[in-house]
């Protein structure tokens, strides 16, 4: 009798890992698939904010070429 109800320990032992285990499993993938969204969309900000710096540096260079233009511009009329 002592060894069935060891037996029957063990089994139930067996069958609660088995479970913990699956559970874990199923949370790691959970979390993994979160990491790669996150990566992903950290990826695609990172674009963004390149693309971004790239259009205010265009900006900022078409505003230097305006500002330079208008210094060396003669006046439209004569203030006399």
């Amino acid at each position: 009798m002592y060894l069935s109800d060891n037996a029957k320990n063990q089994n139930n032992l067996t069958e609660l890992i088995f479970n913990l285990s699956n559970s874990a499993s199923s949370v790691i993938e959970e979390i993994s698939g979160n990491a790669q969204s996150i990566s992903a969309s950290t990826a695609q900000n990172l674009e963004t904010a390149r693309s971004s710096h790239s259009e205010f540096r265009g900006v900022g260079g078409d505003i230097n070429k305006i500002t330079r233009s208008s210094v060396t511009l003669p006046p439209l009329y004569d203030a006399q």
